[in-house]
């Protein structure tokens, strides 16, 4: 790589720079002392007699003033900017306080900027000094080498025309130079001027900003005041809906305690009539075998009756009959006795007529017989007839009691139905209320969901007490329902 395309390359970087506005401060000052670096060290490398090498140099170090110039006005607008910036932001102590630290930082950077760039023109000044000692051994060596080398005259003249190249690279740099300059010059110009707009601007941002600022913090207190005064409403709010859910959370424990005391009684008077209704059927069953066992009784009874009154009519005709044989056998007994008599009387006449007599006795006594017998069957049909009334007496009174059994089997049916009835009614009633009530405590949730502006959690909790207030509901209205269809009631 050869002189002209490396100082080429610096220039390029140079311009580069200068038409960069986004780079700071520090890595303009390097690229600017890397191309200063570049610039010497390419002249240096240069082992030939230059004659424009020392003004290529005092360009390069007047550059480097220029820079260090450049750089100190920087490093005094900065400290202008940081001195107008730190009485500006007195009552903003964290901003001061970073731009402390940035500042700080900054001329930190500055500072080692600057050794950097004495301890580089201090190594320039050195390296000068040494080339300028290789130039003249170099041109010693040249003079001594043409007299004792003449065949050295074409490199030589080789040499002239690089060094002619050389001299218009140097002035095309110069010429490039000189526009660089003159355009940093304005560009500085117009730098500072928007500097300073840039510095009232926001010197006027600052001043509105800190407006708005005391607005914003006025804004702030009050909405701060209004946030306070809302949470304590909002607690106040809070503490009544909790205070009202728990009363509420207690009507209806006591609301579920009724109902299923009221259950449990249905539930009691259900089973109760139940084993009513089956001990009722039970003595209906038993009483309709008992009323056929009872009529089948009346009919054996009545049949029996019939046949005692027909036994009684063929007994009376027989006693009828048997008194008339013994009318008929006491004149034969009188008309005997007669004879006997007229016998005995005759007897003693009439000896022979004794076996006739002992006849006639023993004929009265098997007719005495007869008739005894005849009582006796008679008595035992007396007999027989009172066991059969007596039967059928104790047929009726027991028939009768039962018929009274039955009466008051009828009436307690009656009653039991009538309290069932009215355990009925009261279970209506009572789910009637508690549907009122639970209607009541849904029309107060839907109040104070829709008056209040609550928290989700309380919205959740008055939705979850909704729920189990319709299923409490629908439960008490399938029951009542069930009820109501039992106690025909048409309407619910």
């Amino acid at each position: 790589m050869n002189i002209r395309e490396k100082m080429m390359k610096s220039l390029e970087g140079k311009f580069s720079f200068s038409y960069g506005a986004d780079q700071t401060v520090e890595e303009n000052t390097d690229k600017k002392e890397q191309g200063s670096k570049e610039i010497l060290q390419d002249v240096e490398e240069d082992n030939f007699e230059d004659p424009s090498k020392e003004e290529v140099k005092r360009e390069v170090h007047g550059q480097e003033a220029e820079d260090t110039e450049v750089e100190a006005m920087e490093k005094v607008g900065l400290n202008k900017l940081d001195e107008e910036e730190r009485i500006e932001e007195k009552n903003l102590e964290a901003m001061r306080d970073a731009a402390k630290e940035e500042n700080a930082s900054l001329l930190k950077t500055i500072t080692e900027l600057r050794s950097q760039i004495e301890e580089t023109k201090a190594n320039s000044d050195s390296t000068n000094q040494d080339a300028g000692e290789q130039v003249k051994s170099l041109k010693a060596e040249l003079i001594s080498e043409k007299e004792k080398q003449k065949s050295l005259e074409q490199a030589i003249d080789q040499l002239q025309k690089e060094v002619k190249d050389k001299e218009d690279c140097i002035n095309d740099v110069k010429e490039k130079w000189m526009l660089f300059k003159n355009q940093t010059i304005d560009e500085r110009k117009a730098a500072e001027e928007s500097n300073n707009e840039a510095v009232t601007s926001l010197r006027d941002k600052l001043e509105a900003s800190k407006a708005k600022a005391n607005e914003l913090q006025v804004i702030f207190n009050s909405m701060e005041a209004e946030k306070e005064q809302m949470s304590e409403k909002l607690l106040e709010v809070t503490q009544i809906l909790q205070q009202k859910k728990y009363d509420e959370a207690e009507k209806l424990i006591e609301l579920q305690r009724k109902y299923d005391e009221a259950f449990e009684k249905k539930d009691l008077a259900d089973r109760t009539l139940d084993y009513t209704r089956k001990i009722v059927e039970d003595q209906r069953a038993q009483l309709s075998t008992s009323v056929v066992k009872i009529q089948q009784q009346k009919d054996m009874v009545s049949r029996k009756e019939m046949e005692r009154q027909k036994s009684m009519k063929e007994f009376k005709s027989d006693i009828q009959e048997k008194e008339e044989d013994l009318v008929s056998m006491e004149k034969i007994i009188v008309d005997l006795e007669a004879q006997l008599s007229m016998s005995e009387e005759n007897r003693k006449t009439m000896e022979g007529d004794h076996e006739q007599v002992g006849i006639l006795r023993k004929k009265i006594e098997e007719l005495e017989q007869m008739v005894q017998k005849s009582e006796a069957t008679e008595k035992n049909k007396e007999v027989e007839e009172q066991k059969k009334v007596e039967f059928v007496n104790s047929q009726t009174n027991e028939i009768q009691e039962k018929t009274n059994e039955n009466g008051k089997l009828e009436e307690k049916i009656a009653e039991l139905e009538h309290e069932l009835q009215y355990v009925k009614t009261k279970h209506a009633e009572q789910n009637l209320e508690g549907r009122k009530k639970l209607a009541v405590i849904t029309l107060v949730l839907d109040s104070l969901k829709n008056k209040y502006n609550l928290n989700p959690e309380h919205v959740q909790v008055i939705s979850d007490l909704e729920i189990d207030i319709k299923n409490i509901t629908h439960s008490n209205k399938v029951s009542g329902i069930y009820i109501l269809i039992y106690m025909n009631v048409d309407e619910f």
